[in-house]
């Protein structure tokens, strides 16, 4: 398992950066170093290995624009790479966030945004408090996607989307795009 655990943290695609050394231990607690923003390589994190990723700040994740378009995770069935803020998750538009049939589980207290995503197969869970912008395309052939809004006007808006089945816990969709259900939809 890797644990990051800072007040913030950016993943950026530059060629290197201080926050890699601090996965050397595959973990980073709040106690170890709090009221730290931490910067991640996107190639730090794609080249982890099949392993469970736990990236969690106190306040907020950024994925910024990766120069290829895909930040891509090695995770296959049964791990899970997780994004967990207590604020927002927010993956800039242009970048996908892909898997080998692992899950992604984005958990964000006040709102997450993100653009496209493709876990192949993996559960995709998207979770907040306030507000889910999902506008790219979230793709999980064979598996389930869920949104879930705790509070707000619990409305999402929602691009495209594509799974064997879809779980909702909000009161409204905006859909701009194709809900395509290969199975089972649970309003």
């Amino acid at each position: 398992s890797l644990l990051i655990d800072p007040d913030n943290i950016s993943i950026t695609d530059q060629l290197s950066s201080p926050g890699n050394n601090l996965l050397d231990d595959n973990q980073i607690p709040v106690t170890e170093a709090p009221g730290l923003d931490v910067v991640i390589t996107s190639t730090r994190l794609e080249t982890i290995g099949d392993v469970d990723v736990l990236l969690e700040a106190v306040e907020s994740i950024l994925i910024g624009q990766i120069a290829d378009g895909s930040l891509d995770f090695q995770q296959t069935a049964g791990q899970t790479v997780t994004f967990s803020a207590g604020e927002t998750i927010r993956v800039e538009q242009g970048t996908s966030i892909t898997t080998q049939g692992g899950s992604l589980s984005f958990t964000g207290g006040d709102r997450v945004e993100v653009d496209s995503i493709n876990a192949r197969g993996g559960t995709v869970s998207l979770i907040s408090n306030t507000a889910i912008e999902a506008l790219g395309t979230i793709e999980s052939a064979g598996g389930t996607i869920s949104y879930s809004i705790a509070g707000g006007n619990r409305t999402a808006n929602i691009g495209n989307a594509e799974a064997s089945s879809f779980v909702f816990d909000l009161d409204g969709i905006n859909l701009s795009g194709n809900l395509i259900g290969l199975g089972g939809l649970d309003l």
